[in-house]
């Protein structure tokens, strides 16, 4: 990690970093991440609906030490750069699902993914003692293989044309947590 990237990992104490509640005013944001990040985006018509559909979590990360012009994002949330995203939505009572995790390459390898994910889990575990979460990733997107299988998610199975925008296969992968039990008092 070069010293540019140890200066981005969030760190409660500098207050660089801040995880908030993704809004569709954000949706310009999140499709340059997307674009950035991804072969195969997303559309505006589909964040609006992901967006707006009732049990998703959306999330994002704004770097504080970058200010955006006014004119550019009407984010009631203050004029600071989105870096990060992840959405997710509980599918049933023991299943969640990892819809859309991308991270601006600036930014990429300094703790905002594993942030984000973290944080998406914690809200998708809530009061649940057990929850699986499934992510299906693009056979071609090694980074992100090497990503969730560091974030201890497991390679379950190779799932065939997952998506309809491209031929590659998918692979399905799974992570269990677990709410800790309470400390005794």
């Amino acid at each position: 990690m070069t010293d540019d990237q140890q200066q981005l990992v969030p760190h409660a104490d500098t207050g660089q970093y801040r995880i908030r509640i993704a809004d569709l005013r954000d949706i310009p944001a999140l499709l340059e991440i997307e674009q950035a990040v991804f072969t195969s985006q997303w559309t505006y018509a589909e964040f609006h609906r992901v967006l707006d559909t009732p049990g998703v979590i959306a999330l994002v990360v704004q770097d504080r030490a970058v200010s955006i012009p006014p004119h550019k994002y009407a984010s009631p949330q203050g004029r600071n750069l989105i870096v990060a995203m992840g959405i997710g939505a509980r599918v049933s009572n023991f299943t969640g699902g990892l819809w859309n995790l991308g991270v601006r390459p600036a930014y990429q390898r300094c703790g905002l993914g594993r942030w984000v994910l973290g944080s998406l889990e914690s809200r998708l575990l809530g009061s649940a003692p057990k929850l699986h979460v499934d992510a299906v990733v693009v056979e071609t997107n090694v980074h992100a293989h090497k990503f969730f299988r560091a974030c201890g998610y497991r390679a379950l199975r190779v799932v065939h044309q997952q998506f309809d925008d491209h031929d590659a296969d998918c692979y399905y992968f799974r992570r269990t947590l677990y709410r800790q039990p309470p400390a005794p008092l």
